[in-house]
């Protein structure tokens, strides 16, 4: 049996604007897949003999024929393109007329793109050798319609506030680890759990709950992390004015080493190292904000202080000059340990407290690390079991999910193993999965769904108050 997340304390105030705003902003793509899927709902078929590129409706899609056989599934050129199958590219419109029988007779005015684009694995496509495409069992409706409205997510939806209005695209989270960690999550899951893009993978009705539920995860998304451009989790819970250096152990009373999981599940958990060493990658951006969530072993700090958010240290036109030095981009604050200050728990150290949320949906404690190092890390490998990260030790480093540049797509895995295990398993009165259907069966018309995934995610159930 899979542990849930704990629920945030009642104390929590949510606001819910922001899930909604960002889901409804979400479902405008759902609608424009009605108009595209007819253009999804066709076979590929090639000539006798025929070895090479052919084009689908209205070329805007591809796929590749050898001796006569169809040998690659359908993929779809980017927003604004074309296939041309003359130069067997994804070219502009304005340089190939679909339907031509002839090649252009003078030399088009826009340079064409390098290759025809494809959604697993980008690779340089040749008439000889057909490229990497999607798995099979690829939901195309769903990844075509991402596709269609990447630059967009990139752009409007996988923003940050910097300042007090400015919307600027996020560097933590971007479109390309995003549908990496999808494709991972859904094709091949976690055990017998997969992110749920629908029965249907082939038609309109499971297209549109795949995105309707990917829309109510990014939703979320968006109100925990993406809107603070932040993968670790930031301090920033106030006492007595200041922000304690130990909330690294736990905000609002909450104690992120004593997360266990339930019985039945504690061989899943990790061990509680007092010697381990972390120190977050992102924290908050404005100015004067609380450096990076630390933790360490008494030996290294018997206590610590606070944050003084008021403290000014940029001064570049001293000679020498002087900088803000704790984190880049630092214009103000600083630490204070003259004397040990309690977090909201009592806590005065930082020793094991190395277990603060990290990921798209904050990922906390011993119990949710040590499930992402028995099915996804280093302890499935080591026990002989399937691993897609057989030399990460979450446990030992769960700092992993957003330090690992050459992995970028663990931020978002973290927050859909969540997902799956917590969301689309909920069935306490409403069940989840039902829900979705209906809410798209439906028209997609009110409220009432997004705001009982909220209360599941925030809450721990459906309908809160929770009693």
């Amino acid at each position: 049996m899979m542990a849930t997340i704990k629920p945030r304390p009642a104390a929590v105030v949510v606001n819910r604007r922001p899930v909604l705003a960002t889901f409804t902003v979400l479902l405008c793509y759902v609608a424009v897949t009605r108009s595209q899927q007819d253009d999804f709902d066709w076979t590929p078929s090639c000539p006798p003999d025929f070895s090479g590129y052919r084009s689908g409706p209205g070329c805007k899609s591809y796929f590749i024929c050898s001796g006569g056989n169809v040998v690659s599934p359908a993929s779809y050129c980017s927003s604004g393109t074309v296939f041309n199958e003359f130069l067997s590219v994804c070219d502009f419109e304005s340089n190939f007329e679909c339907g031509s029988t002839r090649p252009p007779s003078r030399r088009p005015t826009k340079r064409p793109t390098v290759s025809p684009t494809t959604r697993l694995m980008p690779t340089t496509p040749s008439p000889t050798l057909p490229p990497n495409t999607r798995s099979p069992s690829a939901n195309v409706g769903v990844e075509d319609a991402l596709d269609f409205a990447k630059r967009d997510i990139d752009k409007k939806i996988f923003v940050y506030q910097s300042g007090w209005s400015d919307w600027i695209p996020s560097t933590q989270y971007r479109y390309d680890g995003f549908l990496r960690g999808l494709q991972l999550m859904y094709l091949e899951g976690v055990g017998d759990m997969t992110f749920y893009l629908g029965e249907d993978v082939r038609g309109t009705e499971g297209t549109k709950v795949g995105l309707v539920n990917i829309a109510a995860f990014l939703a979320q998304s968006m109100k925990e992390t993406i809107k603070y451009n932040a993968c670790d989790e930031n301090n920033w819970d106030v006492i007595d004015g200041t922000y304690p250096l130990s909330n690294a152990c736990g905000q609002l009373e909450q104690s992120y080493q004593d997360y266990k999981c339930p019985p039945g599940s504690e061989h899943m958990q990790c061990e509680v190292d007092p010697n381990m060493e972390q120190k977050a990658t992102t924290n908050a951006n404005w100015y004067g904000a609380p450096g990076p969530l630390f933790c360490g072993p008494k030996s290294k700090y018997p206590y610590v202080g606070y944050w003084d958010y008021s403290h000014t240290c940029d001064f570049p036109w001293k000679d020498p000059p002087e900088l803000c030095m704790d984190y880049p981009g630092q214009k103000g604050g600083q630490a204070v340990n003259d004397e040990a200050v309690k977090n909201r728990n009592g806590r005065t150290d930082v020793e094991g407290c190395c277990w603060w949320g990290r990921g798209v949906i904050q990922t906390t404690g011993i119990c949710n690390f040590g499930m992402l190092n028995y099915y996804l890390g280093k302890r499935a490998a080591e026990e002989g079991r399937d691993s897609r990260y057989p030399h990460i030790d979450f446990c030992k480093d769960p700092g992993a999910v957003c330090s690992r540049e050459d992995h970028p797509e663990l931020k978002w895995i973290a927050g859909m193993f969540y997902w799956i295990r917590s969301l689309q398993t909920y069935d306490e009165g409403w069940n989840y999965i039902s829900n979705l259907k209906s809410y798209v069966r439906g028209g997609m018309k009110d409220d009432s769904f997004i705001d009982a995934v909220s209360g599941i995610v925030n809450r721990g159930c459906h309908n809160p108050p929770c009693g």
